[in-house]
Order: structure tokens, then sequence, then C-alpha cells
């Protein structure tokens, strides 16, 4: 844990009375920090070639979390979707920092379940295709594609994460599909 948060016994509150607390003491951010730590970092490295890489981006992701709580606004949206942001705001500035094209992890079962979608047939081929017409995707389609097929997340999810409404996001998702299917067949 990150030396600033100290030991303080906290009784059990609701997450958005912690965040309140917070925002004046960040002794109360402790409960917080250890209730996201492991979902962001694991979101984090799924976008990183390497553990160390990982592990700053998710501390600087939770110090900058904590720096700009004040800033947080209740909006209905669960809290961890605004950290999500903050997250993914931090994968793409290392990327542009350090000028690397982001890294896309993908497994076979991934391909399967979009091909599945797009309906096309699935083979070692199309696996080769796919991962080369994913290189051509922008930054936002490719994030589509991954929270939806490689993370499950349902679409009020997706929506909550990338700030825009449910239908807005299944409409992005349903119009990415046709496009990788004009591609692939």
């Amino acid at each position: 844990m990150l030396s600033i948060f100290k030991k303080k016994k906290i009784p059990p509150q609701s997450e958005k009375q912690l965040i309140e607390l917070s925002k004046a003491d960040s002794r109360y951010f402790a409960p917080i920090y250890e209730k996201y730590y492991e979902q962001i970092f694991r979101f984090v490295y799924k976008r990183m070639n390497g553990l160390d890489e990982a592990n700053d981006i998710t501390s600087q992701v939770f110090l900058k979390t904590l720096i700009n709580l004040k800033k947080y606004k209740h909006t209905g949206a669960p809290f961890v979707s605004w950290v999500y942001r903050i997250a993914l705001n931090e994968v793409n500035q290392y990327y542009r920092d350090k000028k690397k094209k982001r890294t896309i992890n993908i497994k076979d079962i991934d391909v399967k379940s979009i091909a599945v979608d797009v309906d096309v047939f699935y083979n070692f081929e199309l696996q080769d295709k796919m991962i080369a017409t994913l290189n051509e995707l922008d930054d936002l389609k490719v994030l589509l594609l991954e929270l939806r097929y490689f993370e499950k997340r349902s679409f009020k999810e997706i929506a909550s994460i990338l700030n825009i409404t449910e239908s807005n996001a299944k409409v992005k998702v349903y119009r990415l599909l046709e496009e990788l299917k004009k591609k692939l067949t």
C-alpha cells in the first residue's frame, strides 16, 4: 500500500460517505484503494507489455484519483467508472510519451467470440487477419472490443467507463462489428 495511507480504524460506511470523507482526510481513502486496486491493476496490465509498467501506471492512477478526488462529483455512475477513466488516460499517456503503439493482449477464445458475433468462420488464418485488422483500428474501437469481448463487460459498464449512454455503447459496438465483418470477409 502507498505510504501516504496511515492505518486508521474506519467504521463500515457507504462508498459515497468514504469518498466525501476522503476529500477532507486522505486516510479515509485506504478502503477505496483496497477495494479497487486489483481490478484497476488488471485493467491496466491487460494493456501493457510488462508487470513493472502496469504497477507504475496503477500507482499513478490511484495517486491522481486521490489528488483529484475533490473534483469528483457523484453523477449516478459508479465511482469506479471515474477511476477507470483515469486509468485509461494514464495508459494512453504512457503510450503517447513513449511513442509506442498500444499493446493488445488477445487470446484464441476472444477471437472466436468476435468471429461468432460477426458471423465468420473461425480458423487460424482468420486469427491472423483479425490481429492485423485490430492493429488498423483507432484506440476507441480497440477499447470497445477489449471491454466487450476480452473483459466480458456489459454495455452498462462500457457506457459508464466511456462516459456515454448504454444505447450509445451498444450502437458503437454493433457498428464496429459490422465494420469488422466487411474487413474479414
